[in-house]
């Protein structure tokens, strides 16, 4: 992204964090970068999403409504053997995406 776009970083070399939405998406973020998502990669992204929503810092969610939303709780509850290689192609296409230096 910043490589398409230098202006995201400021004069004093921070992120310009006024021009990222805050929140945990990473279903948007992969598509603003180019990737075009299977349904299953879709899938994925949103239960990581939710898992770096409240799963990763709190036992238990901080706000409850996620848990009252059926679909919601179906997908965090659905495991399939191949999520791993599922997380580490999206990876490696996120990666593909960055430029290497010439140096």
């Amino acid at each position: 992204m910043i490589h398409r776009d230098p202006s995201l970083i400021l004069e004093d070399a921070s992120l310009d964090k006024k021009r990222f939405p805050k929140r945990h998406s990473l279903v948007q973020p992969a598509q603003d970068l180019g990737l075009s998502l299977t349904a299953r990669e879709t899938e994925m992204l949103m239960k990581l999403e939710n898992a770096v929503q409240w799963a990763g810092k709190y036992v238990v969610p901080l706000n409850y409504r996620p848990l009252t939303d059926q679909n919601l709780r179906s997908l965090l509850s659905t495991r399939y053997l191949d999520e791993l290689d599922l997380v580490r192609g999206l990876v490696r296409r996120i990666l593909s995406l960055i430029p290497l230096s010439d140096a």
